[in-house]
Order: C-alpha cells, then sequence, then structure tokens
C-alpha cells in the first residue's frame, strides 16, 4: 500500500529533488518487503520441517487399594488366598513329569509286590 502510494507521488512528481527523494523511500521500502518476505519463507520451511513427538504413557496396571477396616482386611485376605491359590495349581502344572514319574514308580512297586506275594 505504501509502495503504491510512493509509485502514485513519483507518476505525479516534476521536480527531481522530489523524484530522487521518493526513490530513495521506494528503494527502503522495497528492501523492507523483500527482508520480510525472506523472513516469512524461511520461517515457513522451518515450520515445515519441525517436528512434534509426543509420548504418552498410561499404566495399565490398577492397583487395589485396601482401607485398615475390617472389611478391607478382609478382601486382602480373600484377594492374597485367591493369588495363593492360583500360584498352587501353577505349581502343580509345572510339576507334571514328577507326577508321572511317583505314578509309574508305584506302579511297578506295587507290581512287584504282588510277584513277591504270590512266590
Amino acid at each position: 500500500m505504501l509502495e503504491e502510494r510512493y509509485r502514485e507521488l513519483l507518476s505525479k512528481s516534476s521536480e527531481i529533488r522530489d523524484m530522487i527523494e521518493i526513490e530513495r523511500n521506494l528503494s527502503n521500502i522495497r528492501n523492507e518487503i523483500e527482508i520480510n518476505e525472506s523472513r516469512f519463507k524461511s520461517l515457513g520451511n522451518d515450520i515445515a520441517y519441525s517436528t512434534i513427538s509426543v509420548y504418552l504413557h498410561q499404566d495399565l496396571q490398577k492397583s487395589t487399594v485396601y482401607s485398615d477396616s475390617f472389611g478391607g482386611k478382609l478382601l486382602k485376605s480373600l484377594a492374597t488366598g485367591w493369588n495363593l491359590f492360583v500360584y498352587m495349581v501353577l505349581l502343580l502344572v509345572r510339576l507334571w513329569p514328577f507326577a508321572i514319574l511317583g505314578v509309574l514308580i508305584w506302579f511297578l512297586v506295587t507290581r512287584m509286590r504282588s510277584r513277591n506275594n504270590k512266590t
């Protein structure tokens, strides 16, 4: 806008001194415009290459809080008892080879005793 007004004044001016002054002001304005356009392009490029990384973390394991009342202690005991039962079942499942070995030994011992009793 300011540049357009200076161009109009330049076309209407008749004295050389005024023309030179207007040309100088017009040149300064054009330089400022070019500097601002260059800065704008540079900032646009910086924005285009910028990356924002957002990492969200949510703890999925809910912790149960028990109160110190009788009901809270009872619930805690029930939960602990259930966990103990589950661990015992898992332990028995892990020990299945020993159970098979025990049954095999029991079968062999009873068979040998029955043979010894017949003789």
